[in-house]
């Protein structure tokens, strides 16, 4: 959701969404867009059904 709705997780300045405002700008470049991480605003969700992780143990 942060990248299909940031103005829920940022702020927003003059109607702006200040993205990223948590992280230095220096390591905005380290910062994976690629999919699924692609989303662009008001895109659906790269997956709707939750994930579970199941592990056959014993």
């Amino acid at each position: 959701m942060r990248d299909t709705n940031p103005e829920k997780f940022y702020p927003v300045k003059h109607g702006v969404v200040q993205k990223f405002d948590d992280l230095p700008k220096k390591y905005w470049d380290n910062i994976n867009t690629e999919p699924p991480f692609d989303r662009k605003r008001g895109d659906k969700p790269a997956s709707t059904k939750p994930r579970s992780r199941t592990s056959s143990r014993s």
